[in-house]
């Protein structure tokens, strides 16, 4: 091959390649765009969003006060009942903590609690 047939396949391909270039740039570029584009600023569906799902924000609003019972309320409490039915003593036989045994030790403390049951059902 001669040098001047060489040069004249080299700048055929040169230009195929800036043509190619050329398309691929404009390629980028609507990318980089439809990026930015997401359900909130077009028209497009939310299941096509790229990156994370937004969630709709609450329209409630606080009232300012604390949770639970408010101050000078008058609380309701299930008293304890006077005659139980039966008495059931949970003795504590080893350390949670260690694992020792202090089953001989004698007692400082206790908690009372009551179980109210539902009846059984009879057809």
């Amino acid at each position: 091959m001669n040098k001047d047939l060489i040069i004249q396949l080299q700048s055929k391909q040169i230009q195929e390649l800036k043509r190619q270039i050329v398309i691929l740039m404009a390629r980028v570029e609507e990318l980089e765009n439809n990026q930015k584009k997401n359900s909130s600023n077009s028209s497009k569906a939310p299941s096509s969003d790229i990156g994370k799902v937004q969630r709709t924000k609450s329209l409630r609003v606080g009232s300012g006060k604390e949770v639970g019972g408010q101050p000078g309320q008058k609380g309701h409490t299930l008293e304890i009942s006077a005659t139980p039915d039966s008495v059931e003593v949970h003795s504590v036989g080893k350390c949670t903590g260690c694992g020792k045994d202090i089953s001989r030790l004698q007692t400082y403390d206790y908690e009372i609690r009551q179980e109210c049951d539902i009846p059984p059902i009879r057809l």
